[in-house]
């Protein structure tokens, strides 16, 4: 194994694209940016709610992210429709991908938010909720696969059909 040689000099700050403007810290600790992005993976959680009558009924009246309850956030089903939503359904809507599918990359982040955003608001809820977001039983076993892994099935699923990435 090599020898590292911490000099005390830190190496120079990396910077986005745009200098760093727009992505100030907020006071709850999170940049602009990413309270953008959470915003955008709800827009889109609306949009597959209201896709179809059986979506409809994986959400509160009227359908939206903000009327998804504790019970509804541990349904399986919201995760797989979801996936299968964003693999197969959803295009971009502007920019330079407007009109096409989302990568599995994007897709996957966007998936990865709605879990964490409703594990972020629900997890502490009741222990229902707490296990269901963490895979777990009472006993700390894992019982169920991950958002994730339900979420890569689907992507490979479309792969196959030949409108993968």
């Amino acid at each position: 194994m090599g020898t590292i040689v911490d000099d005390g000099v830190m190496p120079p700050r990396r910077r986005s694209g745009n200098g760093g403007v727009g992505s100030s810290i907020t006071g709850e600790g999170q940049s602009d940016s990413w309270k953008k992005g959470k915003a955008n993976v709800r827009r889109i959680v609306d949009q597959f709610l209201v896709s179809t009558d059986e979506r409809k009924k994986l959400a509160g009246s009227p359908p939206t992210f903000d009327t998804i309850t504790a019970d509804q956030a541990c349904n399986h089903k919201l995760y797989e429709e979801f996936a299968g939503f964003l693999a197969n359904e959803y295009k971009c809507g502007a920019g330079k991908n407007k009109d096409k599918h989302l990568k599995a990359g994007p897709a996957l982040h966007y998936f990865n938010s709605l879990g964490k955003q409703l594990s972020d608001k629900y997890k502490n809820e009741n222990d229902k909720t707490k296990y269901f977001f963490t895979c777990k039983d009472v006993n700390g076993s894992v019982v169920q696969r991950s958002q994730e892994q339900h979420a890569w099935d689907h992507f490979r699923a479309r792969c196959q059909e030949g409108r993968g990435d």
